[in-house]
């Protein structure tokens, strides 16, 4: 716009910002020619003016590209009960999104979400809080997500005695959990 910017001025994706560097060479070293100049690590374009202390760079803040990620998220028992889902990105403990639904099945959908790779966690009273590994490239990403009510072990929305009798072959040595994941 052609005006000079606040600190706080907040940048704007897909603007494009002249720099003007004044530099000050000591020992009669200066900036060559030939120089070249990156900002957020893109190469910009650039020319000097008025002295060869000066320069001018003009860059492009990038447009950042964002991505839907949504799919179902399938629960038990109480329908009217929240389901929180959390976007994390990789490395951190925070999450960057959230969302709460609430039904058994029901749609979830979290919008603008930058590319990179996440955990999605899924958590519900009474289910056993569920994470998984969620890929954000350039597109879009359907991941359908389910959790279990504690102490349903075969997956099929009720604690019974079919759940007590595979606990109890586990803790016998009989058979193993291993194959139930609850997918």
């Amino acid at each position: 716009s052609g005006s000079a910017l606040a600190s706080t001025t907040p940048i704007e994706a897909g603007q494009t910002y002249t720099l003007y560097l004044t530099y000050y060479p000591e020992n009669g070293y200066n900036i060559p020619d030939d120089a070249t100049y990156t900002v957020n690590g893109i190469p910009t374009e650039w020319s000097g003016f008025e002295a060869k202390s000066n320069r001018k760079i003009s860059f492009t803040i990038p447009a950042v590209t964002t991505y839907t990620v949504s799919g179902s998220v399938t629960s038990f028992n109480d329908a009217s009960g929240d389901i929180t889902l959390w976007l994390i990105p990789e490395g951190l403990s925070e999450p960057a999104y959230e969302t709460t639904v609430k039904g058994n099945t029901v749609a979830y959908s979290f919008a603008d979400v930058a590319a990179g790779t996440y955990t999605m966690k899924v958590s519900k009273a009474n289910h056993v809080t569920r994470e998984y590994t969620v890929v954000v490239g350039d597109t879009s990403v359907l991941q359908d997500v389910k959790i279990h009510l504690k102490g349903d072990i075969n997956g099929d929305g009720r604690v019974n005695v079919s759940d007590v009798g595979l606990a109890n072959a586990h803790a016998k040595k009989v058979s193993t959990l291993e194959g139930y994941q609850f997918d």
